[in-house]
């Protein structure tokens, strides 16, 4: 075999290499919403696999398993969304800065120059 010589790509939109933080925790999201409702999915086979309860020691009984269920396997999923989130929030704002305020007339104004995004 030839070594055949590689095509050198130059960076002519100017941005920088590497895609950084932001699509982890997109991923990170994703997963643990897919895990939330995962859960609400097992909560939801739950009550309509069982037979209906015919005592009240056995709603009591049906009724702790689903707390407990939910307790220990849906909500323990839902800070890390809400944490995902609040990180993505900055990264958002400095990619779409130009929508979120109407550009100054003033250059110190400037968003850019406001959100440190430059």
């Amino acid at each position: 075999m030839t070594d055949v010589p590689r095509k050198e790509y130059v960076n002519i939109y100017g941005r920088k290499g590497g895609r950084g933080v932001r699509p982890c925790l997109i991923v990170l999201k994703l997963v643990c919403v897919s895990a939330f409702l995962g859960g609400l999915m097992m909560l939801l086979a739950l009550t309509l696999t069982t037979a209906q309860p015919r005592s009240q020691e056995e709603w009591q009984r049906r009724a702790d398993l689903i707390s407990r269920a939910y307790r220990w396997r849906s909500s323990p999923v839902l800070p890390a969304p809400r944490l995902s989130a609040a990180l993505l929030a900055p990264i958002w704002a400095c990619d779409h800065s130009d929508a979120l305020v109407r550009p100054q007339s003033h250059p110190d104004l400037s968003v850019h120059a406001l959100l440190h995004c430059s």
